[in-house]
């Protein structure tokens, strides 16, 4: 639905060039805007802005305007998690008048651009109120506002357009709650004290006796309205029409006119921006109508009573004491001057005897300039400017050291935090903190339009946004318009093996992600960054930031998964050999004795010429793939007694095999008859086994001589054929 009420003004929460762009730029704190210091000459304050999508890091330092006006702050931190195209944070500053630089750091943890609001200030907020000696009058198009820059004032109220041409001033009836929060102003020549001062009277002149004296900004806003009664106050705090008197009271103001202006100055700027007191100056109508002292305490007693209520903040007051009036003929001059002393004692006991807390005497106005001049300005009743400098030296007066120390200023209330996470669709969510659970939330769009009050998890789409928040005594708290983008999703992630994909059976890969990451997710249900994979299948992740924004699941690793040789089964194939059995044409055999590889071994037999402990593990290469191996195979083996040649069988018939502990290939051998004669002889021309063939050779003893490249073999041969 549309806004059609209280709102209006928020448009006017103007936003500097350039910040709902791609650059980094503050939305709040606004040009020039006052935060008040607690005793300590301090303040903390929210900063709002806007920055680049990818934005990482954003941050401030504070440059006091001129030597002496402030402490500075270096570059320091203010988000360090800005995303979703907007940052906030706090900033802890000194009394002084400061220029706020932010900046903001992308991904490449480059500074991509810095902007700067050029006045921001840490010092006195004032709130006047009353009546006509506090508002103002009609001035002279010459009169003067303030030297030092550093008085400022909301400057948006436009009574006298003639007076003052700015496009961005109003001119506004009785009630008018449209007010800009954002248009603070030098209290210049042509300024005016929004929402309802009618001109700057003498309140320049006392902000630079007060910047002169603390050394800090201050700002005045000025929600007085002039002739108006202090029955007028108090009627209209209870929302009731209140006759107008100087009407015969057959008109009547507005409902809840003149009080709702102070209250919605206290919403809207007071509780933002913190106030140390409210300049309260009224009492001369009531003079002039003849309230009796006893009433106007009453009335004065429960106004401050409803509005402390209403606002739920003990502001100070500081209470003028004015009684002083007089009437102008209609032919010129004025009538004799009156003073109602029981209308001051009435003023003084409210501060003195009523046991309000945080009321405080101000300066007494029946004494400065009197009789007062019959022109154009003053009426009869107001200040001239010949006595501008009299009355803004009665309110330092009272504006001393011992009122600043002891008053307890209201501190600013910083901006709700704002908590960005992604949605299940990676839509942003906000949720609002630092609001009370009983604070009823309202999110707004660029067009006004309702869009939510979730509080933990309203969804946004890029656009322009600002939040309202009503607490339980009705209340409005307004979030200026920031820029909302997406907050940064995650790019696809890649997936790191730490060996070959394919695997030998019972072996396993680690798998990890190429990227840090917040969160991740396996599709295994597994939630570690890295996984010990031994299954064959395909295996992909996806991963979550600091927003919760999850990324596209990662391109599928294939795991192949391939199976190891069979263990080698040894046995002995004789004396000097042993076997591993059968071994297919794409397997090796790895032999090594007592621990150490024999690395020429190969194959399924081996020669052993020790004794000791032998072992042997298949393994098989695959084409681009690992290198798998069986479980090892042990036995322990014992030379035989026969000094390094074994013959089998002996006796023998027509053949004999010849085993040695020496290689036999290119060994000669002889066998003798017993009488010495030599029977045959030959050469061997491989290494193993040789079987010699005795066809021929007779029955009997014979002796065989065996000469290897390294030993000389004799043993006894029987041949039984």
């Amino acid at each position: 639905m549309k806004v059609k009420f209280w709102c209006f003004w928020v448009f006017l929460l103007t936003f500097h060039v350039g910040v709902f762009g791609q650059s980094v730029g503050v939305v709040y704190p606004h040009f020039r805007q006052i935060f008040q210091r607690n005793s300590l000459n301090e303040a903390t304050f929210s900063v709002l802005g806007n920055c680049n999508e990818n934005s990482t890091l954003v941050q401030y330092k504070l440059v006091p305007v001129e030597k002496g006006q402030g402490v500075a702050i270096d570059w320091s931190n203010l988000d360090e998690a800005p995303g979703g195209g907007f940052f906030q944070g706090k900033v802890k500053a000194k009394g002084g008048w400061y220029a706020l630089w932010v900046r903001s750091m992308g991904f490449n943890k480059v500074w991509q651009d810095s902007s700067m609001l050029s006045r921001v200030g840490v010092g006195e907020n004032f709130i006047i109120a009353g009546q006509s000696n506090a508002q103002g009058t009609k001035r002279k198009p010459n009169e003067k506002g303030a030297t030092d820059d550093r008085v400022n004032c909301a400057n948006f109220y436009n009574f006298f357009p003639d007076f003052n041409s700015n496009p961005t001033h109003k001119v506004f009836g009785e009630r008018n709650l449209d007010f800009p929060f954002d248009n603070f102003t030098k209290l210049d020549d042509n300024a005016t004290i929004g929402p309802t001062g009618l001109s700057q009277y003498y309140w320049p002149i006392l902000g630079d006796s007060l910047v002169k004296k603390l050394n800090v900004p201050v700002c005045f806003y000025n929600a007085s309205w002039f002739a108006t009664t202090m029955k007028n106050w108090m009627e209209s705090s209870k929302g009731i029409p209140s006759p107008n008197p100087w009407t015969n009271n057959t008109a009547y103001y507005t409902d809840g006119f003149p009080y709702i202006n102070l209250k919605k100055v206290v919403e809207a700027f007071g509780v933002k921006g913190g106030v140390r007191s409210i300049l309260w100056a009224q009492g001369e109508s009531d003079n002039n109508f003849e309230t009796t002292g006893s009433d106007y305490y009453n009335q004065f007693v429960e106004l401050i009573s409803i509005f402390r209520k209403q606002t739920g903040l003990d502001i100070p007051w500081v209470v003028a004491e004015a009684s002083f009036t007089a009437n102008r003929y209609e032919n010129g001059g004025c009538t004799t001057p009156l003073w109602n002393p029981s209308i001051i004692k009435a003023q003084q006991d409210v501060v003195t005897v009523s046991q309000i807390s945080e009321m405080y005497s101000g300066p007494n106005f029946d004494g400065i300039e009197v009789p007062r001049k019959d022109d154009l300005y003053s009426l009869c009743v107001h200040f001239t400017p010949d006595a501008y400098s009299q009355v803004a030296s009665a309110w330092l007066s009272k504006l001393n050291d011992v009122f600043f120390k002891t008053s307890k200023a209201i501190l600013p209330l910083p901006l709700p935090q704002f908590i960005k996470k992604c949605g299940p669709n990676n839509e942003m969510v906000i949720s609002v903190n630092d609001v009370s659970e009983n604070t009823q939330i309202e999110w707004y769009n660029g067009n006004f339009d309702f869009i939510g009050k979730d509080r933990t998890k309203q969804v946004f789409t890029p656009g322009k946004y600002f939040l309202k928040t009503t607490d339980t005594i009705g209340n409005v708290f307004i979030v200026p318009f920031f820029q909302v983008r997406n907050l940064p999703v995650p790019t696809k992630p890649s997936v790191i093996a730490s060996s070959l994909t394919t695997i030998c059976s019972g072996l396993s890969v680690n798998l990890s992600i190429s990227e840090n990451a917040g969160k991740v997710l396996w599709n295994t249900g597994s939630t570690l960054s890295t996984i010990e994979v031994k299954n064959q299948g395909d295996y992909k992740v996806k991963t979550w930031n600091k927003f919760d924004c999850s990324s596209e699941f990662s391109s599928a690793t294939k795991i192949t998964v391939v199976d190891n040789p069979k263990s080698p089964l040894v046995s002995y194939l004789s004396p000097y050999f042993l076997t591993g059995g059968q071994k297919p044409s794409d397997v090796e055999f790895n032999w090594s004795f007592n621990n150490v590889a024999i690395a020429a071994e190969k194959g399924s037999n081996l020669r052993v010429k020790t004794s000791g402990r032998y072992s042997v593990y298949a393994s098989k290469k695959y084409t681009d793939g690992p290198l798998c191996v069986s479980p090892t195979f042990d036995i322990t083996y014992t030379l035989p007694l026969d000094g390094g040649l074994s013959i089998f069988p002996n006796p023998a018939g027509n053949l004999v095999t010849i085993q040695s502990v020496s290689s036999l290939q290119g060994s000669e051998f002889t066998i003798y008859a017993i009488d010495g004669r030599q029977i045959t002889q030959g050469k061997i021309s491989q290494d193993g086994s040789y079987v010699m063939n005795l066809t021929g050779i007779n029955a009997g003893n014979y002796k065989l001589v065996l000469k290897t490249n390294d030993q000389l073999y004799t043993k006894t041969l029987i041949i039984s054929n």
